[in-house]
């Protein structure tokens, strides 16, 4: 079964970046603008939703206590745009671990390599914020299939998050409870966007992206792949050969829908998918694992959340057979 439920969106503008020349972050900025993406509708039985909210990180006290109080039901993403001195670098680079460090080697363009060095440093920014740690104390552990979650050196602290960067910019996601995707891509990178249509989407999505204005047509397409990208990073999966088969249901682009995964089994398959209102020129999506809310003879508040059979190992660097760049 696939549904979709609508969702009423709130429209405000992200302020402009401004880069601190000494630190390479962006400046700070008050007041902080936070916008509300939306909420979506529910259906019968469908439990708890989420809000969702995003802004630009600039490093103010402010931004950092936003991210300190993260609510039960909220959901924070953040924005920042990859400074383009490597003067910074070697300060962002103090605080990886050697994991990260090693990583960066695998990347032979200079672009990668610093959307990597600055994304692990911003991801480490606004965890420590959220842990109220420096960041170099931050610590990971790794799925089988490569996506970070905290150690187990943090243990009793239930925080989720992603990352993802693309075109110079980079966004992270958090929330509490529930595991969390977002992906970015810049939809001027692709040149050949319209060949891969038939390795990405369905017949009847192929037919619905066709159907929009030709000059829509390229956004329409990034919309749906970073919505699938999104999917998939929550999962813990990366990117799938049958991308086609993967047919995420789409009406304003926000709102809650039922899916079942080719070859994953899941107690349950519900996820709210939030478009993201990013700068001209870039696409995204964040998908958040559903729960639903019970009602306990005690009157408390019982969670329950889907969780994933066991999956085969699959390389952090790996490309799928199609192609297709692996997920970030």
């Amino acid at each position: 079964m696939n549904t979709l439920s609508q969702t009423s969106i709130e429209r405000c503008s992200l302020f402009p970046f401004k880069q601190n020349s000494e630190t390479g972050l962006a400046a700070e900025t008050s007041p902080l603008a936070i916008q509300q993406i939306g909420r979506p509708a529910l259906g019968n039985n469908y439990g708890a939703t989420r809000t969702c909210g995003i802004s630009n990180w600039d490093d103010s006290p402010v931004s950092r206590n936003k991210v300190a109080t993260l609510g039960e039901t909220e959901i924070q993403v953040w924005l920042a745009p990859v400074p383009h001195s490597e003067a910074h670098y070697a300060r962002f680079a103090e605080v990886l671990s050697r994991d990260e460090i090693r990583r960066t080697e695998q990347f032979k363009h200079r672009e990668a390599r610093c959307e990597f060095v600055f994304g692990r440093f911003m991801l480490r920014t606004i965890l420590g914020a959220y842990l109220n740690l420096a960041r170099a104390k931050v610590e990971f552990d790794y799925q089988p299939r490569g996506k970070p979650g905290l150690a187990r050196v943090h243990a009793g602290i239930n925080l989720h998050f992603n990352l993802s960067h693309a075109g110079g910019l980079t966004a992270i996601a958090l929330t509490r409870r529930c595991d969390v995707g977002i992906d970015i891509e810049s939809i001027d990178m692709v040149e050949n966007w319209d060949e891969l249509t038939e390795l990405v989407f369905s017949p009847g999505e192929r037919q619905e992206l066709y159907s929009t204005p030709k000059t829509e047509q390229r956004k329409e397409f990034f919309k749906r792949w970073t919505s699938k990208e999104a999917l998939l990073k929550c999962i813990g999966v990366g990117l799938i050969d049958e991308l086609g088969a993967l047919e995420i249901p789409r009406t304003s682009g926000h709102g809650r829908f039922s899916l079942n995964l080719p070859g994953i089994t899941r107690e349950q398959n519900l996820w709210d998918l939030y478009d993201l209102p990013l700068p001209n020129g870039y696409a995204g999506a964040v998908v958040v694992e559903t729960s639903t809310e019970t009602d306990t003879e005690s009157g408390e508040r019982e969670r329950h959340t889907s969780s994933a059979c066991p999956l085969e190992p699959f390389p952090r660097a790996a490309v799928a057979s199609n192609g297709l760049p692996a997920f970030r």
